[in-house]
């Protein structure tokens, strides 16, 4: 080292080469910056300049997959299947009041259901569903309202519902639904009282939505310039937040608009879908062209054939079991494109598995390719994707069905379609949604196991019940009802069975435990079981007596034992 870096080193000075390597030391592998890492992006970024930078062709780009790549529309479909399901989600009103007793001379209080008014609540509700009095254009039911917002949220990014209070309906209120494009992106201003607008969105100072800035001319019209001109009829209509609902699942804190769900997979998708393309292409090439015949310039004669084409070219025709001969300076060049290759079933099968990663869901339901699986594979990829599908579940309850109650019940209390007085609307504002759930590969194990749980208190009842998208007073009505036409046709409905138990090895086939009369042999042995059990405990009390009765008598006839 020369005397000038002694010198600088000295004064805190370190030469830009030897700091840059001592920090690349002790810094993390990701943050290096070297030729394998140059394409790796270093400049932070906000994430609503992202959206906005991207939004628009991104939203493109995923309803061009949806319409023309396979797998893009299967996720699509597997999202409104699981998530929304083939009714909807199960609506239940949950009205409790308190009710104070004395029980023995001492006050009690106990939780009890307002049947009345959940009878009265979800009748209602019921007729509400319907398309003529759900939408302002009397078409989309509830249940297809569910379908359609989800729809656009996973394929857009976001979906919109506007709340319209309209007299001449029924119940006074409707909803309307909104294109994601209708929000106009590329509207960003800053405006007084520490407010500001980004894409469409405005806010005030800690981000709460106040109004959002649709195209003009009736949100509800068809965007016919929007693409060119930014926005529809020169001019835009605000809608304050209070009628929106805006549904987008959130990855940033302060993130104001939302991104497809496809985005990290898109692209994947699209290379998969043009490689798809080029092969089907080249293996239907190599299966209709046979080859081609050169021919010799110096000896070329003419293709002696008697068939011609439209524009009188003649051909000679290929049929099975022919040996051609070829004329003299003529040479037969084979044309063979090697597809399908057998590579290709591999490599094609590898990228699905990981854009099935991106997604969130399993490969094999997904991919529809059940090749390999057994019921404990099937059974952990299944639990996971079920668990994703519950999320998304948790996320619509919280931000549309509820919220879209909570205002259904207050317009239906005053306009008087639900007979309940408005004082107690907070009572009455309780409701329990649940989504689809799912049948199991084998359903009899998962019966057994929960029946195991149940009997040895490791779980309740109304915790199946509610796993299985049902609710126990439900349930339990119903069996009642049923028991009771059982009885009026004179027919025993054997449901509950104390004796019944399940078997050691999780045997619940009648025709195995059962006899002929229908008694059960696994509850004849545990009754068995249980009487030997008291038989011995009665023998061993008798035991003891007799020998406490012989102690006292030997005491009385003088003779005494050692202590």
């Amino acid at each position: 080292m020369g005397l000038t870096n002694k010198l600088f080193n000295k004064l805190g000075y370190v030469k830009r080469d030897t700091a840059h390597r001592r920090y690349s030391m002790r810094s993390y592998n990701a943050a290096a910056i070297n030729r394998l890492t140059e394409d790796f992006p270093t400049t932070p970024s906000a994430v609503d300049q992202d959206i906005m930078d991207s939004l628009r062709i991104v939203r493109t780009r995923a309803r061009h997959l949806q319409a023309n790549n396979e797998l893009a529309k299967n996720f699509i479909r597997m999202v409104l299947r699981n998530v929304v399901g083939p009714t909807g989600f199960k609506f239940q009103s949950d009205v409790k009041e308190r009710i104070e007793e004395i029980v023995e001379g001492r006050p009690k209080a106990r939780v009890v259901h307002d049947t009345l008014a959940e009878t009265k609540i979800e009748e209602a509700w019921e007729e509400w569903t319907l398309p003529e009095n759900c939408s302002v254009d009397g078409q989309t039911s509830f249940r297809e309202m569910q379908e359609l917002v989800l729809k656009y949220a996973c394929r857009d990014g976001e979906g919109f519902t506007r709340d319209i209070y309209n007299t001449d309906s029924p119940f006074g209120y409707q909803m309307q639904l909104i294109p994601p494009e209708s929000l106009d992106e590329r509207y960003n201003q800053q405006l007084s009282n520490r407010r500001i607008v980004k894409m469409g969105v405005e806010m005030n100072a800690w981000r709460r939505p106040l109004r959002y800035h649709f195209h003009g001319g009736g949100i509800a019209d068809e965007l016919w310039n929007i693409y060119d001109t930014g926005h529809m009829f020169g001019r835009r209509v605000p809608v304050n937040a209070e009628q929106i609902r805006h549904l987008f699942v959130r990855d940033f804190a302060n993130q104001t608009r939302g991104i497809s769900w496809l985005v990290t997979v898109m692209l994947s998708l699209h290379m998969l879908g043009k490689y798809d393309e080029a092969a089907l292409i080249a293996a239907r090439a190599g299966a209709s062209k046979m080859g081609w015949i050169v021919e010799d310039a110096e000896s070329r004669k003419p293709i002696e054939s008697d068939e011609e084409d439209d524009e009188g070219n003649q051909f000679d025709s290929f049929q099975p079991g022919t040996i051609g001969k070829l004329g003299a300076g003529e040479n037969f060049v084979g044309f063979d494109p090697k597809y399908p290759d057998t590579a290709y079933g591999p490599f094609t099968k590898v990228l699905i598995r990981r854009v099935a990663s991106g997604l969130g869901v399993s490969y094999n339901s997904w991919a529809n390719d059940l090749e390999g699986v057994n019921y404990s594979s099937i059974r952990a990829g299944l639990l996971d994707e079920r668990d994703e599908w519950k999320m998304l579940q948790s996320w619509m309850i919280e931000r549309f069905l509820l919220p879209t109650f909570n205002r259904w019940l207050r317009m239906a209390i005053i306009s008087n379609r639900v007979a309940l007085p408005m004082t107690k609307f907070d009572k009455f504002n309780h409701a329990w949604f649940v989504g689809r759930r799912w049948a199991w590969v084998d359903p009899l194990k998962e019966i057994q196991a929960a029946i195991l749980e149940i009997q040895s208190g490791l779980n309740t009842a109304t915790n199946v019940l509610g796993e299985r998208g049902w609710e126990m007073r439900e349930v339990f009505s119903d069996l009642a009802e049923e028991i009771d036409l059982a009885k009026k046709h004179g027919l025993d409905l054997k449901i509950f069975n104390p004796e019944a138990r399940v078997s050691g090895q999780g045997n619940l086939d009648p025709d195995k435990n059962n006899d002929d009369d229908g008694t059960s042999k696994q509850a004849e042995t545990d009754d068995e079981d249980r009487s030997m059990q008291v038989l011995h405990q009665v023998e061993e009390i008798l035991r003891t007596h007799r020998a406490k009765v012989e102690k006292i008598i030997r005491n009385k006839n003088g003779v005494h034992e050692d202590g």
